[in-house]
């Protein structure tokens, strides 16, 4: 019995071995899902990867667009701090720039929507004539297919400039006689000719620069002037008369004779004579384009602005009432004389003006002062504003618009802006500081001006001095 025991048993054990020995099939499923296994794993730590990548290459795309979209508005902040109307309305309000940068180019589109005083819409194209007192802006800022938009919204004050030009003579220009000119800084006092011709003579000395853009120029006796003469006609320099820089005749001759000189280089276009009185190069047959152009100034009465400048405005039907009014007393604090009515506005015979603040006097008619009249500044310096006022289409005839100083008028302590729709005359014995503007100017007989540029309320708009009220990221439209 027992050795048949034994043999089962064996039997046994040999059947169970077997089944344990064979596993070749186990271990390839379970190789099979360790594979199965890693490459989900590895596509997913790829797909994140990726994801990564693009979100990373996203993000510096929005923030690169961010900072074009930025740039825009800071772009537009800048060129309104120095723009003048007549600018900004030449630039459709609208500005945009490619900005180049790595890993790719980014780029701006701003633009601008103009506001009045009362918050009205001004369109861009009347920016010249309509001051705008704020702006909102939007810059839309790229970097290939991303696009982000700024905001802004900004309050303006307008900054106001002097007037180019010491001297400004429309429809031709007489300076004669014993006539000087010195410069606010070095040699600025520049005389300027928009239309016409320039007549300077017996011992004139300017301390500037003469632009005759529209004329030729005379030029003779004894003067001197420290910078250029540039005429686009005919130049003719002579008897003594020294010309410190360059000389120019745009499309015709120049002429150098009777011991003229001139220190810089003479270039003509056609003939010079005299070339030996040229210390520099002599060029001629040499045509070029003509002078810069300078358009007339349009001081015209806009009583909110001089009001807005600090100004008490005080209004005339007549002359006479003016009179009594700037001759009987001191006048205090910065005041406007403003007369309606075309008259002549005239003071005489040993008549002083006194006044303790800046003063204007604005006429539709004529400013006349002569024989010992003094504008007397009390605790100068004060700014003294002599203006016949801007208008389209008036006649000049008879003088019914003139502003004429002339016979020992004097300025102490006053800085002075003659400036008229018409002509302006200054004749004997007169002296200020200040500046010119006529249509035309003459000056005669023992006359020295110290140029100083003039501010006037409302006109001469330089730029903008901005107050920023937000800025902000936006939706796209």
């Amino acid at each position: 019995m027992t050795p048949r025991r034994r043999r089962v048993c064996s039997g046994l054990f040999l059947r169970v071995g077997r089944r344990l020995d064979d596993d070749s099939g186990f271990a390839l499923i379970f190789a099979m899902g360790i594979v199965f296994v890693v490459l989900v794993l590895s596509t997913t730590v790829l797909g994140m990867s990726v994801h990564n990548v693009e979100q990373s290459a996203y993000d510096r795309r929005r923030v690169s667009a961010v900072v074009a979209a930025e740039a825009g508005l800071n772009q537009t902040f800048s060129f309104i701090a120095s723009a003048s109307p007549s600018e900004i309305a030449s630039s459709g309000c609208q500005f945009a720039q490619t900005l180049e940068g790595e890993p790719q180019d980014a780029s701006f589109t701003a633009v601008a929507t103009l506001y009045d005083a009362a918050g009205n819409t001004i369109p861009c194209n009347q920016a010249a004539t309509i001051v705008p007192a704020s702006l909102s802006l939007y810059s839309e800022g790229t970097t290939g297919t991303t696009t982000r938009r700024m905001e802004t919204y900004v309050q303006l004050q307008p900054v106001y400039g002097g007037f180019e030009g010491a001297v400004v003579s429309e429809s031709g220009l007489n300076l004669v006689n014993n006539l000087t000119i010195n410069g606010d800084q070095s040699h600025d006092a520049d005389v300027i000719v928009p239309s016409g011709s320039a007549v300077i003579s017996n011992n004139s000395s300017i301390g500037g620069s003469l632009y005759v853009p529209n004329g030729s120029a005379s030029v003779s006796n004894n003067g001197l002037i420290s910078n250029d003469i540039w005429a686009n006609g005919a130049l003719t320099i002579s008897n003594n008369f020294q010309i410190l820089g360059d000389v120019r005749s745009s499309t015709s001759t120049i002429s150098i004779t009777n011991n003229a000189h001139v220190g810089g280089s003479a270039t003509a276009g056609t003939g010079i004579t005299g070339s030996a009185n040229v210390s520099g190069g002599v060029y001629p047959n040499s045509p070029s384009g003509p002078p810069p152009s300078y358009t007339y100034p349009q001081i015209t009465w806009d009583e909110q602005e001089w009001v807005s400048a600090g100004y008490t405005v005080t209004t005339y039907t007549t002359c006479p009432a003016a009179v009594t009014a700037l001759a009987g007393q001191t006048l205090t604090g910065n005041r406007v004389i403003r007369i309606t009515a075309v008259c002549a506005l005239s003071f005489g015979g040993n008549t002083t003006i006194r006044f303790d603040g800046n003063l204007a006097v604005v006429t539709d008619g004529s400013i006349r002062s002569s024989n010992n009249v003094k504008w007397e500044a009390v605790n100068g310096p004060r700014s003294l504003f002599l203006i016949t006022a801007y208008q389209s289409s008036l006649s000049c005839a008879g003088g019914t618009h003139d502003v004429v100083d002339s016979n020992n008028v004097s300025y102490p302590g006053a800085t002075v802006l003659f400036y008229s729709v018409c002509g302006v005359t200054i004749a004997n014995n007169s002296g200020f500081t200040g500046q010119v503007m006529g249509r035309p100017v003459s000056i005669a007989n023992n006359f020295t001006m110290n140029y100083v540029p003039m501010i006037v309320p409302g006109t001469n708009v330089v730029g903008f001095d901005q107050s920023i009220m937000y800025i902000r990221e936006a939706r796209l439209s």
